[in-house]
C-alpha cells in the first residue's frame, strides 16, 4: 500500500492522498491463516533516481512493531509504469528486521481520488507460505514518483508485517 511519504532515498510527492490507518483487503484464510494484501507505502526522505523505469523491492525486513511469527522474503517486481499505472509481479515466501514506524497512508495522487490499494491482495494456501502473482495499480504517479517508496506487506488482518524499498 502506498502513502504520501518517501524513504530516505526519496522526497515527498506533491498532492499525495490516502487514508491513514487503511487496513488493506481481507479474505479467507489459507492453510497458515494467511490471506494477505500487498501494496507499497512511502516514508520520509529524499527522492530516488529520476527516470528509472523498472523498480524492484527485495530484502524484506520485519515492520517496526510487528512481533508475529511470519518472516517474509522474496521479490516484488520488476515494477514498470505506463502512464500512471504501475504493473508488477511478486514472488514471496513467509507471507517479516527493522523498518520505519512512520510509513503513512497508501500512496495515490493526481486524478486518482480513491485508494487503489484496497483490492490488491495475495493468497497463500501452501504449507511453506509462498505466493506468486502479478498486479496492476493506477496510483496516479509516474515511475519517478514511485521510485524510493516502500513496499509494505500486510497480514490477512491488515497489519503491517514487512517492508522493502522500491529501487
Amino acid at each position: 500500500m502506498v502513502d504520501g511519504k518517501k524513504s530516505k532515498k526519496s522526497k515527498k510527492s506533491k498532492g499525495s492522498k490516502g487514508s491513514k490507518g487503511s487496513k488493506g483487503s481481507k479474505g479467507s484464510k489459507g492453510s497458515k491463516g494467511s490471506m494477505n494484501s500487498a501494496g507499497m507505502m512511502s516514508m520520509k526522505g529524499k527522492k530516488g533516481k529520476k527516470g528509472k523505469q523498472t523498480l524492484t523491492a527485495t530484502g524484506f525486513v520485519k515492520y517496526s512493531g510487528y512481533q508475529g511469527f511470519l518472516e517474509v522474503s522474496g521479490t516484488v517486481g520488476p515494477m514498470t509504469t505506463i502512464g500512471t499505472t504501475q504493473s508488477f509481479g511478486y514472488q514471496l515466501a513467509g507471507v517479516d528486521n527493522a523498518c520505519t514506524s512512520n510509513a503513512g497512508a497508501h500512496y495515490f495522487t493526481g486524478s486518482v481520488t480513491t485508494d487503489p490499494w484496497t483490492s490488491i491482495a495475495y493468497n497463500t494456501n501452501t504449507i511453506d507460505g509462498t505466493s506468486t502473482g502479478t498486479e496492476s495499480v493506477d496510483t496516479g504517479g509516474s515511475s519517478a514518483d514511485v521510485s524510493g517508496r516502500t513496499m509494505i506487506i500486510h497480514n490477512w488482518l491488515g497489519g503491517r508485517i514487512a517492508c522493502a524499498i522500491l529501487e
